[in-house]
């Protein structure tokens, strides 16, 4: 079994460095986000002042073409996929009918062995009821034959 690792302390940063990164990261990071944020702000601004009711136009054309192509992409599929399925369609109702008229045999033939093993088992349960009836009957025919009877 491995020995756990002690815990260390992180080690101190060499503050030259730290003080470098933290310059490279408000050039870096900091500055270009706040500026492209004044810019979006700005614009906004403008569009939305009554003076840039001229402005305001084009910006929306462009919207909408950008919101609509997604929405005609999605169109596309849509309709190859019902295209497919037309075509599918198509191609087994001018092909499959004989394959069906075969089925149809097979099931047809299936359905006639199933009924005559039916009849077979249903004539079996039919003559051994009927021949217990019989036997049943036929001693009760006897038994009033005979001329003494019980009474309870």
């Amino acid at each position: 079994m491995a020995h756990p690792r002690k815990w260390r302390s992180p080690r101190a940063r060499n503050p030259q460095t730290q003080a470098k990164i933290r310059r490279d990261t408000i050039w870096q990071i900091a500055l270009p986000m706040g500026l492209a944020l004044i810019v979006v702000l700005v614009l906004m601004v403008l569009l939305i002042l009554p003076s840039g009711a001229g402005a305001r136009g084009p910006w929306a054309a462009v919207s909408l073409m950008i919101l609509i192509i997604p929405t005609a992409i999605a169109g596309l599929v849509v309709l190859a996929l019902l295209a497919g399925a037309n075509v599918g369609v198509w191609f087994g109702l001018s092909k499959l009918p004989p394959y069906f008229k075969v089925a149809q045999d097979y099931v047809a033939l299936a359905g006639g062995y199933v009924q005559d093993a039916a009849k077979k088992a249903s004539d079996a349960v039919v003559s051994t009821r009927s021949f217990v009836a019989g036997v049943k009957r036929a001693a009760a025919e006897a038994r009033a034959l005979l001329p003494f009877r019980r009474t309870s």
